[in-house]
């Protein structure tokens, strides 16, 4: 199970080598297709991105709400 610091902190490093590299680095996640994904804060408007996993389903994505592998849910799952 990943700390939260850990998490943070691979999420950092993967996004700053995407964007370096132009994708070349950090398209696939634990050997998964993986994009980006930016989503704006409800109540504080603030964009914020994360690296996320995802399979597809015909023309459809499933995205993969995984906090890392941490034991508590992810916000983003419902």
């Amino acid at each position: 199970m990943a700390s939260t610091i850990s998490v943070k902190l691979l999420t950092v490093t993967h996004l700053f080598l995407y964007r370096a590299t132009s994708g070349l680095i950090g398209n696939r996640i634990a050997g998964m297709p993986g994009m980006r994904l930016t989503t704006v804060g409800a109540r504080s408007g603030k964009r914020r991105t994360i690296p996320i996993t995802y399979i597809m389903d015909g023309r459809d994505y499933i995205l993969t709400a995984s906090n890392g592998g941490s034991n508590k849910k992810s916000i983003m799952a419902c």
